[in-house]
């Protein structure tokens, strides 16, 4: 209870703070000069939302530590969130009727990164994860945990890939898939410009409203890429099929994308165009889009994404049209010449998005990353 209420305490001291970046105050490096290939980094988040929705992490902190010239390397990160304690949403629900009922959320994970010079032309890299996570309630504490690991081994003729996490994977507007079993496999062809992938994922679909739970699904994916000076063109064939009892969630769906990239000058332009077809459905959004922009000013850069799809198109009876846009300011390569780091972050962007509530919407927030 006393960690439950100090960790509540801590959520609604920072989520007043959440309208400002909280200060970064940078205390003294640790000497560890003496251990060759060794450096310590720093990285601090925060968000400072527009409207406040629930779940909305209001900090976020990790440390890095590399030695042995980077064959090994620990992370250690820290996510705080605070519940519906100070959700205007929820606030005139549990005024009206009872306290609120979720006071806040921190999730501490631990990352171990080895890379094994034991598999011929490349070394095998072998990276392993670790995740507590604590829900604070009124009455009691729910703590759960995570593993994952990650098996990669890369020489010059194919890329292999295994991976198992259970960990939040990166965000991604265009599918309600969360995939925490991959595997991977690409393989230069006869040009050095192109190369081939195979791919399959075990998922289950996320987010489906209400008590509805969500069915098992598993992807498999073959692609080709090419690449040259200043272009990038892919194209791939992605399969899905989605198992459930309930016929309004059992699926089977295809899709045939194609994306482009092309750099010129200062600017960087990036579009993306998917076909979809599911087995039963009975819609006429049959596609998807993507289109990104960058243009680089001196040692600022600026940028701007949008995306239109269906994020269950795999699925015949259940449809939630979204449309996102980013737009994000980064001025990283203006703080390296201002302090004298080995490739410092500092961003600043910008989330709208329609059709589903989320924490990202209408929030600005920004990332700083600073190794010394």
């Amino acid at each position: 209870m006393h960690a439950r209420g100090a960790g509540a305490l801590v959520a609604l001291w920072l989520a007043g703070c959440a309208q400002a970046p909280p200060a970064l105050r940078l205390e003294q490096p640790l000497d560890i000069g003496s251990i060759p290939g060794t450096q310590l980094a720093l990285s601090l988040d925060a968000a400072m939302p527009l409207m406040t929705v629930a779940d909305q992490p209001v900090f976020a902190g990790e440390v890095s530590l590399q030695a042995i010239d980077a064959l090994l390397s620990l992370k250690s990160g820290y996510i705080l969130h605070t519940g519906d304690l100070l959700t205007p949403d929820e606030a005139d629900r549990w005024r009206a009727n009872l306290l609120p009922t979720t006071l806040g959320r921190q999730r501490i994970g631990q990352e171990a990164r080895l890379q094994l010079p034991v598999a011929g032309p490349a070394p095998l890299t072998l990276v392993m994860r670790d995740e507590r996570e604590s829900l604070w309630l009124d009455e009691t504490d729910i703590e759960t945990r995570r593993h994952g690991f990650d098996l990669r081994w890369a020489p010059a003729f194919a890329d292999v890939r295994l991976q198992w996490d259970l960990a939040a994977l990166p965000w991604d507007a265009r599918s309600a898939l969360d995939c925490p079993v991959h595997a991977r496999l690409a393989v230069p062809l006869s040009s050095a410009a192109w190369r081939a992938e195979l791919g399959g994922r075990a998922c289950s679909v996320s987010g489906m409203p209400g008590d509805v739970l969500g069915p098992d699904a598993q992807t498999w994916s073959a692609g080709a890429h090419w690449q040259a000076a200043g272009r990038r063109l892919g194209l791939r064939v992605l399969a899905v099929e989605a198992g459930s009892t309930d016929v309004a969630t059992a699926a089977q769906a295809l899709e045939v994308g194609l994306d482009h990239e092309r750099r010129i000058g200062a600017w960087t332009a990036h579009s993306g165009l998917a076909w979809r077809e599911t087995a039963g459905a009975d819609r006429t959004d049959d596609w998807a889009m993507e289109a990104r922009l960058r243009r680089e000013i001196g040692t600022v850069a600026l940028s701007a994404q949008w995306q239109s799809g269906d994020r269950y198109w795999f699925l015949p009876d259940h449809t939630v049209p979204t449309e996102d846009l980013a737009l994000s300011l980064d001025l990283s390569d203006w703080l390296a010449r201002q302090w004298p780091v080995e490739l410092p972050t500092l961003q600043l962007s910008y989330h709208w998005r329609s059709g589903v509530d989320d924490w990202r919407d209408e929030s600005l927030q920004w990332r700083l990353w600073m190794p010394w």
